[in-house]
């Protein structure tokens, strides 16, 4: 007799459960999907630095590379004092 009373309760909280299930993964798929988003924003962000990077070190490159022509003795002694620098380093 009184498994009969407790079926629709039973009933009633599994239906519930039910609905809270179905809410949680639709709030799951909006956050993947909100996630999703930021990835795709973060990575062209960094795509765009990237590049100007590349911008700015090819333009600093082709600088040092006029000045080694046009002051080949400075570039010779500049790049010296940096091997000697390094090697004591190392040494250490």
């Amino acid at each position: 007799m009184k498994s009969e009373h407790m079926r629709p309760k039973i009933h009633k909280g599994a239906e519930e459960i039910e609905r809270g299930v179905e809410a949680a993964a639709g709030q799951l798929a909006n956050g993947a999907e909100a996630v999703v988003r930021e990835r795709d924003a973060l990575e062209s962000g960094i795509e765009d630095i990237a590049q100007r990077v590349r911008d700015g070190t090819k333009g600093m490159s082709d600088e040092i590379a006029k000045q080694a022509r046009l002051h080949p003795l400075a570039t010779f002694g500049v790049a010296f004092a940096a091997g000697l620098i390094v090697a004591r380093v190392l040494r250490r």
